[in-house]
């Protein structure tokens, strides 16, 4: 008889060790507010190598299979999902100023906003690199006028459809991804949402916002930086 519950235990060992190799920060951490410092005491927040502040809040009981692997398959880019939470969490706090860098994440993203500062968040395709031709923003904040536009082929196969990546993404072709500095009037224009579906394996980053804006993570498989890729690792 198969003991499930040292299986889970041989699972979560080695979904732990994912964590003891984390990159560090790619960018320096700017200013805090009071109200930051009191979110990242209260929530044990730490630096997150793509910037902002995060801590693990939950993961899945239930675990991926060993020789489970992705449907969706990105060239260049490996996703093993197996030996893996289902699905994990995290808080994530974006201090005023501090930004998200480019980077994939090897399954699907939930970003869910709390507030009180929007965060617009930016895509850029699923190559090498990101891909200013294929730039989208999505600003994630209280309005809801979400117009529900979804970008012809950025999700990948299978994965482009209405509500799936965001109702409120919007194009931002003139958008440089290379430049981490962009200033971005996200108050004015932008469908406004309060969640928005990253797909695996699309390159990802914030602007720098005008508040602290908090918002949480959910990642399908779990969430480990052996399937977390920086554009900017090497700065």
């Amino acid at each position: 008889m198969i003991n499930r519950h040292d299986n889970n235990n041989n699972h979560e060992n080695n979904y732990e060790n994912s964590y003891e190799n984390i990159p560090e920060p790619v960018h320096d951490i700017p200013p805090l507010s009071e109200y930051a410092k009191s979110v990242i005491a209260r929530l044990g927040l730490e630096p997150h190598p793509e910037g902002g502040w995060y801590v693990r809040d939950w993961q899945s009981a239930s675990f991926a299979p060993a020789d489970f692997a992705s449907p969706t398959q990105h060239p260049g880019f490996s996703m093993i999902t197996g030996n893996r939470p289902l699905a994990s969490l995290i808080y994530f706090l974006l201090p005023t100023g501090d930004f998200s860098d480019w980077h994939q994440v090897d399954a699907d993203e939930l970003w869910l906003w709390h507030g009180p500062g929007s965060v617009t968040l930016e895509l850029a395709g699923s190559g090498d690199a990101p891909d200013a031709a294929q730039s989208e923003r999505i600003v994630l904040g209280s309005g809801l006028t979400g117009s529900g536009l979804v970008r012809s082929g950025l999700a990948g196969p299978g994965l482009a459809g209405p509500g799936l990546v965001g109702s409120g993404l919007t194009s931002a072709a003139n958008t440089d991804p290379t430049d981490t500095d962009a200033d971005v009037d996200s108050t004015a224009t932008d469908p406004v949402i309060g969640h928005a579906i990253v797909p695996a394996g699309v390159w990802q980053r914030t602007i720098p916002g005008d508040a602290d804006a908090l918002v949480s993570c959910v990642v399908s498989p779990g969430f480990t930086f052996n399937g977390f890729n920086l554009a900017n690792d090497n700065r």
